[in-house]
């Protein structure tokens, strides 16, 4: 006996299995969100400070949702004195520059 496609069965299973795929793209979005932070932090000049505030901005959001996540508020601490600071290189060129390469030699004097 072949299953009727409207049946109670197959509707139930087809809304939950969009409610996985909504979720599953709701967490890609913050994902994205995330990696897009952290790209910015790499970079160099105001990127690294727009960065730094979204990344605060998403520890703090975060912070009301239990005690265990009360130590996001020491990271955002951490993130808002790196505000504070002037960067004009990116991590990139800082890891490609000759003077890197000397220290991970050990042969700055």
């Amino acid at each position: 006996m072949q299953e009727s496609l409207l049946s109670p069965d197959r509707v139930g299973s087809s809304n939950a299995i969009k409610s996985v795929l909504r979720r599953g793209s709701e967490e890609a979005d913050q994902h994205a969100g995330e990696i897009a932070m952290g790209l910015l932090i790499f970079s160099r000049g105001r990127s690294v400070k727009v960065g730094l505030a979204g990344a605060i901005a998403f520890l703090n959001a975060d912070t009301p949702l239990g005690i265990w996540t009360l130590p996001n508020l020491v990271l955002a601490g951490g993130l808002a004195w790196l505000l504070k600071e002037e960067y004009p290189t990116s991590v990139w060129h800082s890891l490609r520059s000759p003077s890197h390469h000397k220290v991970i030699q050990g042969t700055v004097s």
